[in-house]
């Protein structure tokens, strides 16, 4: 379940901003999967590999640990980007258990 908040301009790059935030609840065995921009921007900015495939490839590792899920979507957007992306890109997967 993607949780929308509203874009903020990196940390450090506006002073004083005051920076949007968001909540959610995670339920045993959920996972919050974080990741920069630089993930939905590779490719061609006419084909970027955006949301949905990412989303797609989260369905695809659904129940994996969180190193399989951060680089299953890291091969997924640099398949899409022919092995080259231009921009830095950060996955963290926190994963809930309560076992």
């Amino acid at each position: 379940m993607p949780v929308d908040v509203p874009a903020n301009p990196p940390l450090g790059v506006v002073a004083d901003h005051v920076f949007a935030s968001g909540r959610c609840s995670l339920e045993a065995d959920s996972a919050l999967i974080l990741f920069s921009d630089g993930l939905i921007e590779a490719g061609q900015r006419t084909d970027m590999y955006g949301i949905d495939r990412v989303l797609r490839q989260l369905e695809r590792s659904r129940g994996g640990c969180g190193d399989g899920v951060a680089q299953a979507l890291l091969d997924g957007a640099l398949a899409h980007a022919h092995g080259t992306i231009d921009d830095d890109v950060a996955v963290v997967v926190l994963r809930l258990s309560l076992s």
